[in-house]
C-alpha cells in the first residue's frame, strides 16, 4: 500500500474523466493519478504528459538546487 501522495501512472480498472480536459478515459487505459485528491489525468500530450514532464523537470532542478546531480 503507497503512502506517499506523490501521482504516479495506474491502468485504469473503470472509466472516468481527466481531471484537466474533461475527455474519457476508458477502462484499461493509462492515466496519471492523484491520491491525494483522488483525480486522474489522461495519458494525452497536454494533460499526464506535460504533468510528469514537468514533474521530472522540477525532481531535476530541486537535485541540482541540493547538489545531488
Amino acid at each position: 500500500m503507497r503512502r506517499n501522495s506523490a501521482p504516479y501512472w495506474i491502468t485504469t480498472k473503470f472509466g472516468g474523466k481527466c481531471g484537466r480536459c474533461g475527455l474519457g478515459i476508458k477502462k484499461g487505459e493509462d492515466a496519471l493519478y492523484f491520491p491525494a485528491d483522488k483525480r486522474l489525468l489522461c495519458a494525452r500530450d497536454c494533460c499526464g504528459k506535460q504533468q510528469q514532464r514537468d514533474m521530472d523537470a522540477e525532481r531535476f532542478d530541486e537535485s541540482v538546487y541540493h547538489g545531488a546531480a
